[in-house]
């Protein structure tokens, strides 16, 4: 597995999981998988997650950067929790209605602890957060051509999504 300079959490549009997962076979997956956790030291790459109470196969995942098909175990991988790595699908997580975008000076990865501490209220009464009028259709286009503006808009996922995997 190759390793990942200085990863930074946020939203992109990414190469798909599943599609490589699929290509490489359950076997390999399950490999890198394991590599990465070991590697990444069982912790989320993007805000600094780690799993003390739980089965970390429950509550982490791989997240595919680059992907290398010649040699599988050579593709850029991180290891994300399912939050981090709905971020780095923004397109699929817009679609779904999981996130709404805002501005923030939270980082990406302080923005995912926040929604997982349900505080995103209490950051929003403050003025720390804000959410943004930009439609979501606007902002992917955004993502799709390179125009969107590194670090301005970022995502908080909606209190119906952290309902649904039991945050809320």
């Amino acid at each position: 597995m190759e390793e990942v300079e200085e990863f930074k959490l946020r939203p992109v549009i990414s190469p798909s999981d599943k599609e490589f997962r699929e290509k490489i076979g359950e076997e390999s997956w399950e490999r890198i998988k394991s590599a990465s956790f070991r590697d990444n030291g069982y912790k989320c790459c993007g805000c600094g997650f780690e799993p003390y109470d739980v089965d970390p196969n429950e509550v982490l995942s791989i997240h595919l950067i680059e992907e290398d098909l010649e040699n599988p175990e050579n593709s850029k991988i991180i290891t994300t929790c399912q939050l981090c790595h709905l971020v780095q699908h923004a397109d699929a997580s817009m679609n779904h209605g999981y996130v709404e975008l805002v501005n923030s000076f939270f980082s990406q990865g302080e923005l995912v602890n926040i929604c997982r501490n349900k505080a995103v209220s209490h950051h929003i009464e403050k003025g720390d957060i804000r959410y943004l009028k930009k439609t979501l259709p606007e902002f992917l286009e955004e993502l799709k051509s390179g125009s969107a503006k590194e670090g301005k808009v970022k995502l908080v996922f909606t209190e119906t999504y952290l309902n649904s995997i039991g945050i809320y």
